[in-house]
């Protein structure tokens, strides 16, 4: 199976995220629910944590040794989760202070929602700087670690079998 390129694999979410922020932020308060709500809705919550975090799996399994993969896995979850903490974190600090002591609460969400618009317009232009490393590479990357890991292993059992046969 082909994997995606890392671009578009991270790019998809990203523009998820954009668009749907963009329908939330013009949305008015008496417009119809169909008309911008939910289609903001299925795409922020659909289209861009869900691939978001399974594009990321994909590009850090295919980018360390396979034993390393579940250490990658669990840093990438934390990772999420962090973020997720921090801009939260940052969008209520936003809405807070635009909202003019909590007498514009509608305005205080729009702030809120143009902050999300930015961190999702960082996002999908860093995508463009996402490259495939060359196969040859990698290759030769993990044929260097699995030869270490060999040899490493024979120098531990070497000194291990010195050590009984010591004893003996």
């Amino acid at each position: 199976m082909k994997v995606p390129r890392r671009s578009t694999s991270s790019g998809y979410p990203s523009f998820s995220f954009l668009i749907g922020h963009v329908l939330m932020s013009f949305a008015n308060h008496s417009d119809v629910y169909w008309a911008f709500h939910f289609p903001a809705c299925i795409l922020v919550v659909v289209g861009g944590p869900d691939l978001s975090f399974a594009s990321s799996s994909i590009i850090i399994s295919n980018a360390v040794l396979p034993e390393e993969q579940g250490v990658a896995g669990s840093f990438i979850s934390t990772v999420v989760q962090y973020s997720l903490a921090i801009g939260l974190g940052i969008a209520a600090t936003v809405e807070t202070h635009v909202n003019k002591g909590g007498q514009d609460l509608i305005l205080g969400y729009r702030g809120a929602w143009w902050l999300r618009i930015g961190f999702a317009a960082v996002c999908v232009l860093d995508c463009g700087y996402l490259r495939p490393r060359p196969p040859v590479l990698t290759q030769q990357r993990r044929r260097t670690r699995a030869t270490a890991a060999v040899k490493n292993r024979a120098v531990f059992a070497t000194s291990e079998s010195q050590k009984s046969f010591r004893k003996i």
